[in-house]
């Protein structure tokens, strides 16, 4: 019964999983719901038990119920990795190129209504990165300016994409051109101090930013990124 400990054992540790799950496993969402769900229905099962004074029909309901759960969860982790890989950048794992045209065009989840900025990142001299250490210490630079941005950005609701080789767009939907400025110039202060191991080299790059604003609605996309575009190249 009731005040018996054992009957306590299943529903506290399905409670202390699904907190676990909630703590660790909130960015992975499919798998930790996968997990949470699971334990509560084996938390029934432990609280009602599977013995000859449950009905047979209720036993069997225990059991299809936690097949469903799973085959549900499972369903939707494999959707959402089929996903992630269709809109990520395999060696940048920020957005890819097709994410930045969906944003681009108006097609993404995204709310792109002004006032909205756009901010261009370069790697200065990234051809003498790759000509002097080699394309794959060129791809680590990439790699660590990237995930650099994206940290910073991310921190105040920014969206990193990979727009072109060694550039980066980013979003940052509802914010006035001055505050993103302010967020960049920390960013690039904050990459040129990070050093890339390359072998037994240590690489130092710089990056040069851009920024734009979306003021009104009938302006495209596109133009606020040409004018962030050619910010960056002063």
């Amino acid at each position: 019964g009731m005040s018996d400990y054992f009957f306590w054992i299943g529903p506290v540790l399905s409670l202390v999983i699904i907190l676990l799950c909630s703590a660790l496993l909130k960015n992975e969402f499919h798998i930790g719901g996968l997990i949470a769900s699971l334990s509560i229905v084996f938390a029934v099962i432990w609280v009602y038990g599977l013995d000859n004074g449950v009905p047979l029909k209720m036993q069997q309901l225990f059991m299809v119920v936690a097949a469903v759960v799973l085959l549900t969860g499972i369903m939707f982790h494999w959707v959402s990795k089929i996903e992630h890989r269709v809109v990520i950048d395999p060696l940048l794992q920020i957005y890819n190129r097709e994410y930045c045209s969906k944003i681009i065009s108006e097609q993404a989840p995204m709310e792109l209504s002004p006032p909205l900025s756009i901010a261009m990142v370069d790697i200065d001299h990234f051809k003498h990165v790759n000509d002097s250490y080699g394309h794959q210490a060129g791809d680590a630079v990439l790699y660590t300016v990237a995930q650099a941005v994206h940290a910073d950005a991310v921190a105040h609701g920014g969206i990193v994409c990979r727009y072109g080789g060694e550039e980066l767009a980013v979003f940052f939907p509802g914010k006035r051109v001055k505050e993103t400025a302010a967020i960049m110039n920390t960013c690039r202060t904050t990459v040129e101090k990070i050093l890339t191991d390359a072998g037994k080299k240590k690489i130092a790059v710089t990056v040069s930013v851009g920024v734009a604003e979306r003021t009104e609605s009938a302006q495209p996309v596109t133009l606020v990124m040409h004018a962030a575009d050619k910010a960056l190249y002063k």
